[in-house]
């Protein structure tokens, strides 16, 4: 499929004599002209001597200041989109091959750094452990790539299927060593222009490397970002937006989605820390607030896959779910060049209720292990009229299959759930006293028993 531009809305008159090197510098976006090989790597492009580059650079920012801008030392093509539009003449399918592989050896560079024990990669200058590209090149080509791939007729000299299959092999290319966990923690500036890029390539690499049982790259990721040390590097942050960018796309949603539910599972025996891949979920789906534009009944597949195959991850999901759980979200932009436009409509009240009722009737459904029981009952004053009474429907068919010894268990939890309920609301009082109907019709027999629970209280 043809993704098609559409034309930008701030056009500028270019005047410079110097067309095609600035069309050609729109793909590279930015440079550091203090960088050696930034410059190296820009003149080999724009096909002129390492000595003029500078020169022609300036000549352009002379006559076409509203198109290139310096900061500092930093070169910066304002609008790529815009002004390659302009000059899309001036590229040819030559010049897609020589940047496809100025891509690769930007963004293929392991970083240095990672030869440091953890709690010292902070001093990797001082140690002389930099990359050899400068920052700002390696979001430029990122972005260069990111663009063309997302405005395949955007060049009138090239086919759409040229820069597609170029986008696709490049993106290939680069994570041909998935492997690797140091390349995963290389790229994690630059990971979701990389998806927006490719995105059928970068989730097949990342579902293939999930898949790795013994020293898992991403595991070993997740195991390196998550110190203590205020200085702790994080190489982690990059693949979550790269996957919260793609879950906009209904193409990408259960894709994106069922990886996140991977790597939430790599996190549990890796950190003790936040699970930020499973809140990436969850906020992508939150009922009030969703971050998708995947059907309601896509979103459902999906979590009930997520429950299905990583049940932890899946329980915690719906935990999350159900109504007044999670009250505060961030709000989330559109990925800057994937083809999609936010269609999404305020939510109704009606229908912020079906879905809270969906998830919560699920999150009770699911519920079968004598910790998940527990997990329900505490959660009680979080469920939908609905799935409260479908809850003590089910707690009611597992008291009679369970033993004395799980059964006090549960009368314990209950009388602390009923203490906290607040007897004031109606509805919370009202449940209560279902609660505490069961739980008498649970209480041991045994003074004992019932002291226990008592004094230790």
């Amino acid at each position: 499929l043809v993704k098609k531009t559409e034309p930008s809305k701030n056009k500028i008159t270019i005047k410079t004599a110097h067309k095609k090197e600035l069309a050609l510098l729109c793909l590279i976006g930015e440079f550091d002209s203090a960088n050696s090989n930034d410059k190296k790597i820009v003149s080999e492009l724009l096909r002129c001597d390492e000595d003029s580059l500078l020169d022609v650079v300036q000549e352009i920012n002379s006559t076409d200041d509203q198109v290139l801008e310096l900061r500092d030392t930093t070169w910066k093509v304002l609008d790529i989109k815009s002004t390659i539009e302009q000059l899309s003449k001036c590229i040819y399918e030559n010049h897609i091959d020589v940047f496809a592989d100025i891509y690769l050896r930007i963004l293929s560079e392991i970083n240095p750094a990672l030869d440091l024990p953890t709690d010292e990669r902070y001093m990797a200058n001082i140690y002389k452990k930099s990359r050899a590209y400068s920052a700002t090149i390696r979001t430029g080509v990122a972005n260069g790539m990111a663009m063309l791939a997302n405005n395949q007729d955007i060049l009138s000299k090239c086919s759409a299927s040229k820069i597609a299959d170029t986008a696709d092999n490049t993106v290939f290319r680069l994570l041909s060593d998935n492997e690797n966990p140091k390349l995963w923690m290389s790229i994690t500036d630059s990971t979701s222009l990389i998806a927006q890029a490719s995105p059928v390539q970068f989730l097949s690499k990342l579902e293939s490397t999930l898949e790795i049982k013994n020293n898992n790259p991403i595991a070993t990721a997740i195991k390196e970002s998550s110190g203590d040390s205020f200085f702790q590097p994080d190489y982690m942050t990059g693949l979550y937006w790269a996957l919260a960018d793609l879950s906009w796309d209904k193409k990408y949603f259960s894709r994106a989605s069922l990886a996140l539910a991977k790597i939430a599972t790599l996190e549990i025996y890796q950190t003790e820390k936040e699970k930020r891949s499973l809140d990436t979920i969850l906020h992508t789906i939150l009922p009030w607030k969703p971050k998708t534009l995947a059907s309601l009944e896509v979103q459902h597949s999906v979590v009930k896959k997520i429950v299905d195959e990583h049940r932890i991850v899946g329980r915690e999901l719906l935990k999350g779910l159900l109504p007044n759980m999670t009250r505060t979200t961030m709000e989330r932009e559109l990925p800057e060049w994937l083809d999609i436009t936010n269609t999404l409509q305020p939510i109704t009240q009606q229908e912020l209720w079906k879905e809270s009722s969906y998830y919560s009737n699920l999150y009770i459904d699911t519920t079968e292990s004598l910790q998940e029981i527990i997990d329900a009952i505490e959660n009680v004053d979080h469920l939908t009229d609905d799935a409260f009474s479908n809850f003590t429907n089910q707690l009611n068919k597992h008291l009679q299959k369970m033993t004395n010894k799980d059964k006090q268990v549960i009368w314990e939890i209950l009388l602390k759930k009923i203490n906290n309920l607040d007897r004031r609301s109606k509805d919370e009082g009202k449940r209560a006293e279902i609660l505490k109907k069961i739980a008498d019709d649970i209480e041991p027999e045994d003074d004992l028993c019932k002291s226990i629970y008592l004094f230790s209280n």
